[in-house]
């Protein structure tokens, strides 16, 4: 799909989130998921992601402190302004704007084990049926969100059906009524 010159879109056009993946913040800098490497579960994926601002057109790579090219979980502007939360490694990451440091929230994060702010693939289809598990206070000075720790959750084969003659399993951390799991 090819869209117009950003100069000729319209304030509510850019303001408005696009099937590929394009979301503009409450201030002049657009933020592009540009390479959606691999999709995870049923609405979540990782990407890696640009900042682009509309009016220096200056462009920089969304990154923790420590990484560079890195390939995020999630990627959203705050409730106000030019907040950013990420996430990498099942660790939250926050910007107060867009130049300033990112602070990293969590340091819990373990791949499949225990997820901070996004939802395992229970949460993700069966509960929240969304990616994120995180919420803006409405003032935006405020982040809750949620810690899922999968590390004494029994894990089920589910049967994922792709198009071949016969379906491949897959493995999902999924508790079961009276079995002792937390």
């Amino acid at each position: 799909m090819c869209h117009p010159p950003l100069t000729a879109l319209s304030e509510s056009h850019l303001r408005a989130v696009t099937k590929e993946g394009h979301l503009l913040s409450d201030v002049d800098v657009f933020l592009k998921e540009h390479k959606k490497s691999s999709q995870v579960y049923q609405h979540s994926f990782f990407a890696s992601y640009l900042i682009y601002n509309l009016y220096t057109r200056e462009v920089r790579e969304l990154n923790p402190p420590e990484v560079s090219d890195s390939v995020l979980q999630f990627a959203s502007w705050g409730v106000q302004g030019q907040q950013l939360l990420y996430i990498f490694e099942n660790n939250i990451y926050y910007q107060a704007d867009v130049q300033s440091s990112s602070w990293r929230l969590t340091s819990s994060g373990q791949e499949g084990v225990i997820f901070n702010g996004i939802t395992d693939w229970l949460y993700e289809e069966e509960v929240l049926l969304s990616q994120a598990a995180h919420w803006w206070s409405p003032d935006s000075s405020r982040l809750a969100y949620l810690t899922i720790n999968d590390s004494l959750v029994p894990n089920m084969l589910l049967p994922r059906f792709t198009g071949s003659l016969y379906p491949r399993g897959a493995e999902y951390p999924y508790p079961k009524v009276k079995l002792k799991s937390i």
